[in-house]
């Protein structure tokens, strides 16, 4: 099916049916609640993943404002990341050996001349 047909499905609440590989124990326990609860394995299923999905999307939520929080008690100590610049500086410095120092470069790539800002000819 194609993605124009499932958004349309969706807009309508139509439901669609997808293949899912499940383990047999899964599998064996959803076939008991099954009959326990008089409930299609369907229905379970489709109950089972909107409680998943609204359970994750919460724990994901809190876990990005969290981040997010992070990040802005960082630039509020430190403004403009002078001070991370600089603590950046200072390692780069206190290396006994870069990798890189002292090498020519004879000629640029394309993303390199595009990062320093050089025409590419």
């Amino acid at each position: 099916m194609t993605n124009n047909a499932l958004k349309q499905a969706a807009k309508q609440g139509t439901k669609q049916a997808t293949t899912v590989r499940l383990d047999p124990e899964v599998k064996e326990r959803l076939n008991k609640l099954s009959i326990l609860t008089d409930q299609s394995l369907n229905d379970l299923t489709n109950e089972a993943l909107r409680d998943f999905i609204e359970s994750r999307s919460l724990e994901l939520e809190k876990e990005l404002e969290a981040t997010l929080e992070n990040v802005r008690a960082v630039r509020r100590s430190d403004p403009g990341f002078k001070r991370g610049i600089a603590a950046f500086a200072k390692a780069e410095a206190a290396l006994k050996h870069d990798p890189v120092e002292g090498k020519i470069i004879t000629k640029l790539t394309p993303a390199q001349k595009k990062a320093l800002g050089m025409p590419d000819e």
